[in-house]
C-alpha cells in the first residue's frame, strides 16, 4: 500500500526468474537509509511474476517521500515511490 505506515508489511511483485535481490530505500537526495539482501524463493511454476513481502520497522524514518528500489544482477527490476508517514 502506499502510503506505508510504520511496521506495515510491503508486497512487491517482480519477475520470476530473479533469485537474489537487494531491497534499498533512498531518500530523495538518493542517500540509502535502508538495505537487505535477499533470498527470493517461491512463485508459480508457470507465472512469469512473484510476490515478495518484506516487513520492517522503520522506527527512525521520519515522514516523508522516499524510493524503494530492488535490483538484481546489476540491474533495478523494481522500483517505487513510497510516501511513508507515522
Amino acid at each position: 500500500p502506499n502510503p506505508v505506515r510504520e511496521g506495515q508489511l510491503l508486497r512487491l511483485v517482480i519477475p520470476a526468474d530473479i533469485l537474489d535481490a537487494d531491497i534499498i530505500l533512498y531518500d530523495l537526495l538518493g542517500r540509502r537509509i535502508w538495505h537487505r539482501r535477499v533470498a527470493l524463493t517461491g512463485g508459480m511454476p508457470q507465472s512469469r511474476l512473484k510476490v515478495f513481502s518484506v516487513q520492517q520497522e522503520f522506527r527512525n524514518l521520519a515522514s516523508g517521500t522516499y524510493i524503494l528500489s530492488v535490483r538484481s544482477q546489476g540491474r533495478i527490476v523494481f522500483r517505487q515511490k513510497l510516501l511513508f508517514f507515522r
